[in-house]
């Protein structure tokens, strides 16, 4: 028996009696339905269901039937506040559980009644505009972003996220959140957002300081200025929303999603964030507050902190992150992260050593940062190409400053060779080897590693 059909079982019988049926009637009735599936289970000949294993096709079957007799009950024109909550929270029930009954709650035609939900006024103060909002959040986020989108679901998201309590406008901000980050036209979500005045109401949840509502606004906002420079301008133009975002992602007491999902907003707006911008971080203390963080091993999102020492774009800036210790906070992450960190971390201290950067590039070296990018060099693990290639690109440019014997004595030259034949790092692989070959008596290294043919080749 499907997991959903049972616990929705009570609210067929109630629905089926109508709108007058009393409580206690259906307390009744769920205790039947309890007393019954206590009796099935304790039958040697019922099939017993493992609710691991693929639904049967007998339950996939039933639960859009179930489902639709929810559905009908939100399009009742006599329906009260109660009873239209009441299959609000069923229908959201259903979309915490498996795939098949989300998959169940879409086919049955719950979506426009849902969005039909969030527009009317009969549910204001009510548990029901909340229910719907969740279940489409849900939704949004498990495959079906495009049709929440399609139902007309986005104005009245914005709406609610004026005008509900402070758990609509959590659940609504998730909802657009999930919207705006689908595959699927995306730039066309994200625009239409921006469009019907979305911006300005989860700026305004961001500064709520309710644990879920903030984190729920700055996933919105993330989701939002990824892939396009003017919605990116838009958020960080936005009154309080830049300024928020940093103190949620510096403040070490502050809720650990929270945190984290600041963070990753505020890594993203630098991305494309100009120099001043940057400049008036550097100017406010903020990126020292970042700096600090990475060195924070109680902190969530410090992955997406070490993504904001990317997007340093002067000298001046890369200098005060290094005065500030984000060396050595970094090696220490290249050393004992996972393979996504480590990515990260090559990423930042490859960008950190561009620009006149002998001492900057001097300092990683006496760290003994080099053993630990010839290892990233060695490593085979495909979800390490770009750590591979950003690691080529600091060690060229250790090479370039006066560390090539260095880098020879490490082994880095066979690794390198190797790179070149890898359509992601063999650029840098082949810069490397071009800087170590500047060095006269290095250049012996690369023809015994048999690095003249494929370098031949690459230029060819």
């Amino acid at each position: 028996v499907r997991p959903f059909a049972v616990a929705t079982s009570s609210l067929t019988a109630w629905l089926q009696r109508g709108p007058h049926a009393s409580s206690s009637s259906l307390q009744q009735t769920q205790k039947t339905n309890r007393q019954t599936q206590d009796r099935r289970g304790k039958s040697k000949n019922q099939h017993h269901h493992n609710p691991s294993s693929s639904p049967s096709k007998q339950s996939i079957q039933s639960t859009p039937s179930t489902v639709r007799q929810l559905v009908n009950s939100l399009l009742r024109s006599d329906g009260t506040q109660h009873q239209l909550a009441h299959a609000a929270r069923a229908i959201n029930a259903a979309t915490k559980k498996t795939q098949h009954d989300r998959d169940a709650v879409v086919r049955a035609g719950a979506l426009k009644p849902l969005v039909q939900l969030l527009r009317t006024h009969r549910c204001a103060g009510g548990s029901g505009k909340n229910e719907a909002a969740a279940a489409l959040a849900r939704l949004a986020g498990n495959g079906y972003a495009d049709a929440v989108a399609a139902a007309g679901a986005l104005k009245p998201l914005v709406q609610q996220l004026s005008s509900g309590d402070v758990m609509e406008k959590s659940n609504a901000a998730l909802a657009i959140a999930n919207v705006a980050s689908c595959q699927s036209n995306a730039s066309l979500h994200k625009d239409r957002i921006l469009e019907i005045g979305a911006l300005n109401p989860l700026v305004d949840l961001l500064h709520a300081g309710h644990r879920h509502g903030s984190a729920n606004a700055a996933v919105a906002l993330a989701n939002l200025v990824r892939g396009s420079q003017s919605r990116r301008d838009a958020v960080i133009n936005a009154r309080g929303a830049l300024e928020k975002l940093c103190d949620m992602a510096c403040d070490t007491d502050c809720d650990a999603r929270m945190q984290m999902q600041a963070s990753r907003a505020l890594s993203y707006m630098l991305m494309g964030g100009s120099e001043a911008l940057l400049d008036a971080l550097l100017a406010d203390g903020t990126l020292s507050k970042l700096v600090s963080r990475l060195h924070d091993t109680a902190g969530r999102g410090r992955e997406y902190v070490v993504d904001c020492m990317s997007t340093l774009k002067s000298d001046r800036q890369r200098d005060a992150a290094f005065a500030a210790g984000a060396m050595d906070a970094l090696v220490a992450l290249l050393r004992g992260g996972s393979v996504d960190c480590k990515t990260r971390v090559a990423r930042a201290l490859s960008q950190l050593s561009y620009g006149d950067n002998a001492a900057r590039v001097e300092a990683i070296m006496d760290t003994g940062a080099l053993d630990d990018l010839v290892a990233m060099l060695h490593d085979a693990e495909a979800n390490l190409n770009q750590g591979r290639m950003h690691a080529s690109h600091l060690i060229a440019e250790m090479a370039y400053n006066g560390g090539a014997d260095a880098v020879v004595e490490a082994g880095a030259v066979a690794p390198l060779v190797s790179l070149l034949s890898d359509h992601t790092s063999r650029g840098m692989a082949a810069l490397a080897l071009a800087n170590i070959a500047r060095s006269r008596h290095q250049r012996d290294a690369i023809v015994a590693a048999d690095g003249v043919v494929p370098l031949e080749r690459l230029a060819a």
